[in-house]
């Protein structure tokens, strides 16, 4: 190539280049609805995504479907490119749309020939037939980093639709058969506007990635404006059966603070605190905060605490059982591996200050294991076991629920410790 005689390249305008369609193949284990049997609970699916190879777009999608069609979809377009005017102001927002339909199946008892003698209400007959719960949502968010690198502020507004679908079925009754249709109900119609401001630093240590130190904080305003139905009720408008809508608008606030202290260089410990409240009137359960769960105090499960107003206090100990493992087992690469013993003080509500009495306590240990798959893919395993010394029960549609005084046990495998 002679340098000296550069050749006459034609210009021509740039245009983006996106990577090649991605396909990951998954297979979920759903056991979320109780009444499916094990095939029902295997939900194979499919993932896809694609990026522009200057990270200024992505997208990602996702698909799974069991043998009932019980459905779980998403899709996830984020825009990171200049914006005009926007960017001349020196703002240079990250946008992301978020789409999300899932449905849950069950079967239903549908009762006929209402008896109301003597003061009570008898049915004559009845049969059961199919019934699904359709969450249909859509997300646009506006993400930008505020005064420093680690400060992030997101705007999102949230649109969401909840239905139950009754499937036809047929009756018979004095040797006449009818045809009862497929019949739909809206029960609740949601926006919320949401603003939420968060922070997260962590100090550069060896362990950051199985046992970090630093802060992580999360301030998160919601104003919701809502369409509900909370009592089914109907009523027939031009011939038609509407539901009944009741407006519930209502503002709520939430605070996320954790603070990770180190401790004999490999140790660490963590307090968290986590404080919610819907302010003004109280408002039906239906837009309860939750206590429990993996993500809360693991004691309980996710649905057993839950109320208007939450405070939830946790003070987790993490140390090393072996570091610097350096073995290979099979594709896996072993790093390190750490224990946790933690405690939690929490409860929800609703109404006036139930006092520090109703708090519920438990505790609990956890073992992390942090590797490599295949030398490329991060892989982090957590066993977590954790007990409740409160015991209470609760009363669900007229049946008695009893939490407390047993052991839960929670696993996983993921690409980091995110929780």
């Amino acid at each position: 190539f002679n340098d000296k005689i550069l050749p006459q390249n034609e210009s021509k305008r740039y245009s983006g280049a996106f990577s090649g369609i991605n396909f990951f193949p998954l297979l979920r284990i759903d056991n979320y609805n109780l009444t499916n049997d094990f095939i029902d609970n295997v939900k194979p699916g499919i993932v896809v995504s694609s990026t522009d190879h200057l990270n200024r777009y992505d997208f990602i999608a996702s698909a799974a479907l069991n043998k009932r069609l019980e459905r779980d979809l998403f899709l996830i377009f984020n825009y990171r490119n200049t914006l005009p005017l926007i960017y001349d102001l020196g703002l240079k927002p990250e946008l992301s749309f978020e789409l999300y339909s899932i449905n849950r199946k069950n079967d239903a008892d549908v009762f006929f020939g209402v008896d109301s003698t003597g003061g009570k209400v008898r049915y004559n007959d009845s049969l059961s037939t199919g019934v699904s719960y359709n969450l249909l949502e859509a997300d646009f968010v506006a993400r930008h980093k505020l005064l420093h690198e680690s400060i992030d502020l997101e705007l999102r507004f949230v649109l969401s639709n909840y239905t139950t679908v009754i499937e036809s079925f047929t009756y018979t009754e004095n040797d006449r058969t009818i045809l009862f249709q497929t019949t739909d109900d809206t029960y609740f119609k949601g926006r919320n506007l949401r603003v939420k401001l968060s922070h997260e630093s962590r100090y550069p240590t060896l362990d950051s990635d199985i046992n970090p130190v630093g802060r992580k904080f999360e301030l998160q305003y919601d104003y919701e404006f809502n369409d509900f139905n909370p009592e089914s009720e109907f009523e027939i408008e031009d011939g038609v059966l509407k539901p009944v809508f009741q407006k519930f608008n209502f503002h709520r606030l939430e605070l996320n603070y954790e603070e990770r202290f180190q401790l004999f260089r490999t140790h660490t410990l963590t307090t968290r605190f986590r404080g919610a409240s819907i302010l003004g009137p109280d408002v039906p359960d239906f837009f309860d905060s939750y206590l429990g769960g993996l993500v809360g105090m693991k004691a309980f499960p996710f649905y057993a605490i839950s109320g208007n107003e939450l405070g939830w206090l946790n003070l987790t100990y993490r140390f090393p059982l072996f570091r610097n493992i350096d073995k290979k087992i099979g594709p896996w690469y072993v790093d390190k591996v750490f224990l946790s013993v933690h405690g939690d003080y929490g409860y929800a509500w609703t109404g006036d200050w139930p006092g520090f009495d109703d708090f519920k306590k438990g505790a609990g240990m956890e073992l992390r294991i942090k590797m490599n798959s295949f030398y490329l893919f991060p892989t982090s395993i957590f066993v977590n076991a954790s007990y409740a010394f409160d015991e209470f029960n609760r009363t669900v549609r007229g049946e008695t629920v009893n939490y407390g005084k047993e052991w839960l046990l929670y696993g996983g495998v993921l690409f980091d410790f995110s929780f």
